[in-house]
């Protein structure tokens, strides 16, 4: 019988982390959860399916807290599996209206924590594990609006896609995991403030899935060994066409959807 994978997440105590925790429980992995807030309340809902669960509280954007946490939860075990789904989607305005505070605040979570979590974990990885950062499709096809979101989230697949190379050599594998829309609380509530422009150019990226959906979107492609993966079909198919498109052409056909919405 093969041993329980050990599994980390971050950002486990909510939103697609939270399905994760509960797709990989269903397993019988041994769960390392990381969030924010306090993760118990999710270890408490797998306990009994889940191997085992461990929990810590960090913030992501403090790298030290963030190496002693994953060193603690290890417990000088090798870790099979990291999900870093720790991150934020901050108010979608006009680029002028993008207040400083909030722009760093965005890359210092998305971004910059990915790196802290990246840095925590490749000591604890081996031979044959998986390392996967949650970015977005808004990590490889520009949203409306999102200044300071698609910023941070091309800057996760550019760090996946930089990392992947290095630790190839390790047999390790990276993912940049790439959403649509998926319901989460937090994307519920950009929905709920966003304007009719911004709600009909989302739309373009397909109906949203629910985070459990995602969540076994996710792992089946990282056990098939994808380095993208867009738990969605009409996600996948939206990034295919903007990847063959030319600049100019995919331009112009945004710009024409944005005015179209603009007039109802």
């Amino acid at each position: 019988m093969a041993e329980p994978r050990t599994v980390l997440i971050t950002g486990a105590a909510s939103g697609i982390g939270r399905a994760l925790a509960h797709r990989y429980a269903s397993e019988g992995a041994r769960l390392l959860l990381v969030d924010l807030n306090d993760p118990t309340g999710t270890a408490a809902e797998v306990t009994g399916t889940a191997e085992s669960t461990s929990t810590a509280a960090v913030d992501v954007r403090e790298a030290s807290a963030t190496a002693d946490a994953v060193t603690t939860l290890a417990a000088g075990q090798p870790i099979d599996v990291v999900v870093n789904c720790a991150g934020v989607l901050p108010p979608i305005d006009p680029v002028d209206a993008v207040s400083p505070d909030d722009f760093k605040r965005t890359i210092d979570i998305n971004l910059t924590g990915s790196f802290n979590v990246v840095h925590a974990v490749v000591p604890h990885l081996r031979s044959g594990s998986h390392l996967a950062l949650i970015a977005s499709l808004g990590g490889l096809i520009a949203g409306y609006r999102y200044t300071a979101y698609s910023a941070s989230k091309f800057g996760v697949v550019g760090l996946a896609e930089t990392i992947r190379m290095e630790l190839a050599q390790r047999g390790i594998q990276v993912h940049a995991i790439c959403p649509g829309e998926v319901t989460t609380p937090m994307v519920d509530a950009e929905i709920a403030a966003g304007d009719s422009v911004q709600r009909a150019v989302k739309m373009m990226s397909g109906r949203p899935i629910t985070a459990e959906q995602a969540a076994d979107g996710i792992v089946t492609g990282i056990d098939s060994g994808s380095f993208f993966v867009i738990p969605s079909a009409q996600a996948r198919v939206l990034s295919v066409i903007t990847r063959v498109t030319p600049v100019p052409l995919r331009h112009r056909i945004t710009d024409l959807s944005i005015r179209r919405a603009a007039k109802g």
